[in-house]
């Protein structure tokens, strides 16, 4: 009877464990093998958040056994558990003494938030106040190195001609990953840089011209040169649920599955050239990217195997990147460096709210 009454007891416990382990090494599996892996791979964070409370929760119990099995699930979800959240003290007056360090600004700014292009609002200035915060706030920047994601540019108008106002009248060198189209205006990837540029192309860009990858290589004022790699991967399209998609639940459901199926998929072979690109560089690499997935995915997990995650090494908190009510508990928008080049301090600027996504703002020095 004891033994029943203790395998009852463990079975639940076996369960979770056996789950949860599933869970935790589903962002090791291709989404193109296993697409449903990249949904799993994000219930890491609460099935071991759930497994602390139930550690907890045994301990005080004294259910030895059950404690020792969540102890060493725990244990295996670690690194889950670090991308998460940091707890490090951070002593500021170390960093501004440090030499050779420089800033580096990645930003989605969402297309300044304009208006419909071209519409009557598109020309009143009082009608785009986001933009014009959003470039504000770069402009006050001292930021050495600035990355954009979703920026967007119209060479034939004063108000939107971001290109000509944040770098070119500053003289700031720049690359921009796309041509401007036959009314003017060009949406991409952008570097900005306060140091000589003396390499730049494109790394991929996708059939909608709008994600992609590009680099520059800059020569700092030690004359070292660093390789800076600005990348957008794959959207999952969930916003189109609100814009009228499907009325019907189940149909939302349909399309949900199928843009995360889409988008994994996608950013599995985007992420496959990104990794290429790093491992063929010459030079010490600060990656600025919109990853458009989370840290417990298989494109996180890819890119952590040769890069290091600035929030990991030098943030605190939870630093999420995310600027929306539903969601915002993600962290999309990263900065991963080499080996060669020493973090000093990194977080996200979540008072500053004009675009779908919070500034994210590292420190670094050259080793």
């Amino acid at each position: 009877m004891k033994i029943i009454k203790l395998v009852q007891k463990i079975i639940p416990f076996v369960f979770l464990i056996f789950t949860s382990l599933i869970v935790i090494f589903s962002n090791k599996i291709p989404p193109s093998k296993l697409w449903i892996a990249s949904f799993v791979s994000n219930l890491a964070p609460i099935l071991i958040v759930l497994s602390i409370i139930i550690f907890i929760y045994s301990i005080i119990n004294r259910n030895w056994i059950s404690s020792l099995f969540l102890l060493v699930l725990i244990l295996i979800g670690f690194d889950h558990i670090t991308t998460t959240i940091q707890l490090r003290n951070i002593d500021y007056s170390s960093i501004f003494t440090t030499p050779k360090r420089f800033k580096v600004l990645s930003y989605n700014v969402s297309s300044f938030r304009i208006p419909p292009l071209f519409s009557p609002n598109y020309y009143k200035a009082d009608s785009n106040l986001n933009s014009i915060f959003i470039k504000d706030y770069i402009s006050n920047s001292d930021a050495e190195i600035m990355c954009f994601q979703e920026f967007f540019n119209d060479k034939n108008s004063k108000l939107y001609n971001n290109i000509e106002d944040l770098a070119s009248n500053k003289g700031y060198n720049y690359f921009i990953s796309n041509e401007p189209s036959h009314n003017g205006t060009t949406r991409g990837l952008v570097i900005i840089s306060k140091f000589p540029i003396v390499n730049k192309s494109n790394v991929f860009i996708s059939e909608n011209g709008y994600n992609g990858a590009c680099f520059a290589d800059v020569v700092t004022p030690s004359k070292d040169t660093l390789r800076i790699i600005n990348a957008h991967l794959e959207s999952m399209k969930i916003k189109a649920i609100n814009y009228g998609f499907s009325a019907n639940i189940y149909g939302k459901i349909k399309y949900i599955l199928w843009a995360f199926k889409h988008g994994s998929i996608e950013r599995e072979k985007q992420i496959s050239k990104l990794i290429n690109c790093t491992k063929l560089s010459p030079y010490p690499i600060i990656l600025c990217t919109d990853l458009n997935d989370t840290p417990y995915s298989y494109t996180y997990n890819e890119l952590n195997k040769i890069l290091n995650n600035s929030f990991e090494y030098s943030g605190r908190g939870f630093d999420f990147t995310l600027n929306s009510e539903s969601l915002f508990f993600l962290r999309i928008d990263n900065q991963f460096f080499s080996k060669e080049i020493i973090p000093l301090y990194s977080t996200s600027i979540q008072s500053f709210n004009a675009s779908d996504h919070y500034p994210v703002e590292s420190i670094y020095a050259i080793d």
